[in-house]
């Protein structure tokens, strides 16, 4: 699974500069860069660190599934969120939208 991060990774910083008829690559390359920052941390965390008999171990990786999913998600909504409200309100002043 990291290798395919890595390779997402790679994959997303070679394809960074296409036209932007592509232009989800930065939030990938920020997705992935995400998962594989926050992947390495709790990975060393989970293995070195001393959590006791409770279930420390078992809430490092929860938080850190649930930080990757909502940033990852957020990478790709909150852009195309923006752009529709950008829309509207264009719209709704007479402004001709620019074409993409």
């Amino acid at each position: 699974q990291a290798g395919l991060v890595g390779v997402g990774c790679y994959l997303a910083y070679k394809s960074r500069n296409l036209t932007k008829e592509f232009n989800e690559v930065k939030p990938m390359m920020l997705s992935m860069y995400n998962i594989a920052f926050v992947g390495l941390v709790v990975a060393l965390l989970s293995n070195f660190a001393d959590f006791g008999d409770g279930n420390g171990r078992s809430v490092l990786q929860a938080v850190g599934i649930v930080w990757v999913s909502v940033c990852s998600t957020a990478a790709f909504v909150l852009p195309r969120m923006l752009s529709t409200e950008r829309t509207i309100r264009d719209r709704k002043s007479g402004a001709r939208p620019p074409r993409v």
